[in-house]
């Protein structure tokens, strides 16, 4: 309905004086959006108060002229928008428009020759339809959150702030956006239209003096007033029985009516009044402030607010409605019937609102913007943190976020500053112990930071669960919040492909990049076992590398609701418990993979032997385990070598091995000894056997002196490894000194091929 190809917005002075138009027109190209580009709503009725009538998407481009109509430039033409408005050369009258991912009203200035002649106002709509409702609401949910914690954290009894409107424009405009989430939101008008439709009220009775002859209602009271003392008139009309001969001149009697003068109806009438002074000092605190972009935007806002409480307060339920003078506190109206119960918890979160600071809203609300994007992800991150802290038995500390400030509470939410709110639960016999941060950077070199380059997810989890030997372990999650993101298929899109106007595409809508972000956050970040963005669309997607929900990649919609109740929670909170329990549990493949990881990168290695790569092996040099074993005689090698069987004792006697010693896991035998002039080389062809003394001497071993064997299969290996085949005895005998200076002489060794290969490698 409101849509244009073309518009003219006027240039006016401060005193509303017209100096020309700039005229602007939408151009071709941009990401594909379902919301009009260019819309003129200067006559709509509907439009919001301090929204600017003529609006631009964010992320689109535009030609704009300016046309003078008082002044003729000597110099130049230009704006205090140059990010924004970008002029071609002199007289720099024309030139394109890119507004990129401003949201909100922008107020642009008009200079001639560096002097200021005048301005104009558009507003930039975010790609979303719904963006708006949006903001309001996690304004609402952010105002409700911190309300309910300075309730429970910051009671009265313990300290007191009192409403100041001597602070700056900032910081009067912040504390205004949080009530005006409250007094203009949905829950205020369902409130409102609630009472309306059926106000509170209660039947009264009060007191008359009817003159004698008019119908008077019988009763007790009747015969009373009959026998009382004072003026009275004959009664003609009595009979033979009566007692009295007169009536009283007057005789009293009750009315009972109905009134909507109930301390329910007073209540909402007061809390009316408050907020309408509460809004009227702070535009008069913004009136006198000096004029900037935020005050400027701030006033006309306050004169919204101020007409809509004007139009309630208008309705005959309350002006028949009286002042309060008595406590609310335990009426039973105002706590359970609708309307009223939802007036009463406006009041007490409008109170508490009011008490608030936000340095981070200047990246919200500053100089004009609504930046509904970084607002969202203020937003996550108390929403993860509030879904956290339900699944801890140590609730995370929520009231850290607010400090004691010189001018009330401050909430301590900005971006860039990281903040950290730490909780523990017990699952499946572990104590687990909960960090959630907010913009932690992980930097290079650091320990627990990134092995590549510093970066700063929107929200980290880092979950501590005991370890083995004593150890801790820990899994983080990352989350970064993307407002811009509509559709899953968006983001894990395999066909991308980007448009002319790459400074355009990056601004308004996502790209490849977010996706290799997550897979950032989860490669380069040390001890990190997934990444997730969070956008407030209809759809989740968690991609899992290998069998188990980590490690992992994934995406949730979360997106704020009229009713207060975030939509996708369920999702994130369902995710997240299960998460916890897959980290608590010791059998998951994850644990194992981990655990490994830490016990192989422990330490740096050793340099190794430079040997080639050699077919036989199973498995890495490492976790390939070698036996080193001695041969006494020759007599004794040719048993080995007609057997196929390497013995070694399996009772009491020095060098005897056990059951579960790492000699009989061997993969590998490498003999040596005085009958032979090198290393020989040989594969375990088979389980261990256990042998007596009588079956040795059936096989034909020479002169057995134990009463019992163990006894390998083993083959011989060929070709064998260059470096072993020049690896003499005496160096063999060498190599086992170093690996085991405390074993008996003759004695098989234990090792494994990599350190075999670095001990040769010290040996040469």
């Amino acid at each position: 309905m409101f849509h244009a190809e073309k518009v003219q917005v006027p240039i006016e002075d401060a005193g509303g004086r017209r100096h020309g138009y700039v005229e602007i027109q939408v151009l071709g190209g941009g990401p594909g959006s379902s919301a009009a580009p260019l819309l003129d709503r200067r006559a709509d009725p509907e439009l919001e108060a301090g929204v600017a009538g003529v609006q631009l998407l964010e992320g689109r481009e535009y030609h704009y002229s300016i046309v003078l109509e008082t002044v003729v430039p000597q110099a130049e033409v230009t704006t205090d928008r140059p990010e924004i408005f970008r002029p071609d050369p002199w007289p720099r009258l024309t030139g394109r428009i890119r507004p990129g991912v401003y949201t909100g009203t922008l107020p642009v200035g008009v200079f001639v020759d560096g002097r200021r002649i005048g301005g104009f106002e558009l507003e930039v709509r975010a790609a979303k339809l719904d963006y708006l409702s949006h903001y309001r609401w996690m304004l609402r949910d952010l105002a409700d959150t911190f309300a309910e914690i300075i309730m429970r954290s910051f009671a009265p009894a313990r300290t007191r702030f009192t409403f100041r409107t001597d602070a700056d424009a900032p910081t009067l405009y912040q504390r205004f956006a949080f009530l005006r989430s409250i007094m203009a939101g949905d829950a205020f008008e369902a409130a409102m239209t609630h009472i309306l439709a059926r106000p509170a009220r209660e039947g009264r009775e009060e007191g008359q003096l009817r003159p004698a002859g008019q119908p008077i209602p019988g009763g007790p009271r009747v015969a009373r007033a009959v026998a009382r003392s004072g003026p009275r008139v004959p009664w003609p009309g009595r009979t033979g029985a009566a007692v009295v001969d007169s009536l009283p001149a007057r005789m009293p009697v009750r009315r009972t009516f109905e009134t909507y003068d109930t301390l329910p109806n007073r209540f909402v009438k007061h809390v009316l009044m408050q907020w309408r002074n509460t809004v009227t000092d702070i535009a008069d605190a913004l009136a006198a402030a000096p004029d900037s972009l935020t005050a400027e935007r701030g006033r006309r806002e306050a004169a919204g607010v101020l007409a809509r409480l004007d139009e309630v307060l208008a309705q005959p339920l309350f002006r028949q409605a009286g002042p309060l003078t008595q406590s609310p506190a335990g009426n039973q109206v105002l706590e359970k019937r609708t309307g009223y119960r939802d007036m009463y918890k406006l009041f007490v979160q409008s109170e508490l609102a009011a008490m608030l600071s936000w340095s981070g809203g200047d990246d919200v609300y500053s100089a004009g913007q609504k930046d509904v994007a970084v607002l969202y992800e203020y937003w996550v991150f108390i929403q993860l943190a509030r879904m956290v802290s339900s699944l801890c038995q140590a609730p995370l500390p929520l009231e850290q976020l607010l400090e004691h400030g010189e001018a009330g509470l401050d909430l301590r939410l900005k971006q860039g500053r990281h903040r950290v709110l730490k909780g523990w639960l017990e699952r499946r016999g572990r104590k687990l112990e909960l960090e959630l941060w907010y913009n932690r950077t992980f930097r290079r070199g650091q320990g627990h930071g990134s092995w590549t380059r510093s970066l700063r997810p929107d929200c980290s989890l880092r979950i501590r669960v005991p370890g083995y030997h004593g150890d801790q372990d820990e899994v983080w999650l990352h989350f970064d919040a993307k407002y811009r993101i509509d559709s899953i298929r968006e983001f894990f899109t395999d066909d991308a492909a980007p448009s002319e106007d790459a400074e355009a595409e990056a601004a308004a809508r996502p790209v490849p990049e977010d996706l290799l972000k997550m897979h950032a956050y989860r490669d380069a970040i040390r001890r990190s076992s997934g990444a997730y963005v969070i956008y407030p669309g209809n759809e989740d997607q968690v991609l899992f590398r290998y069998h188990e929900i980590l490690p992992g990649l994934g995406a949730f919609a979360l997106r704020p609701h009229r009713d207060g109740e975030a939509q996708g929670l369920g999702a994130v909170r369902g995710f997240l418990s299960a998460v916890l329990d897959h980290v608590a549990t010791q059998v998951s493949q994850h644990e194992r993979h981990r655990y490994w990881e830490r016990e192989i990168f422990a330490e740096a290695p050793p340099d190794q032997h430079k040997a080639d790569a050699v077919p036989f092996l199973t498995r890495p040099p490492e976790d390939t385990r070698v036996l080193l074993g001695y041969v006494r005689d020759d007599a004794h090698y040719r048993w080995i070598q007609e057997t196929g069987l390497y013995n070694m004792r399996a009772d009491d006697r020095t060098g005897s091995v056990g059951l579960g010693s790492e000699q009989l896991a061997a993969e590998i035998v490498v003999l040596y000894g005085p009958s032979l002039s090198h290393a020989s080389l040989w594969r375990v062809a088979g389980d261990p056997r256990l042998l007596t003394m009588e079956r040795m001497r059936e096989l034909g071993y020479p002169n057995p002196r134990s009463t019992a064997y163990y006894c390998l299969p083993v083959e011989p290996v060929a070709p064998v490894p260059d470096w072993l085949g020049r690896l003499s005895s005496p160096a063999v005998e060498s190599v086992v000194r170093r690996l085991s200076p405390d074993s008996a002489k003759g004695a098989p060794v234990p090792a494994t091929w990599a350190r075999l290969l670095a001990a040769a490698a010290v040996g040469n």
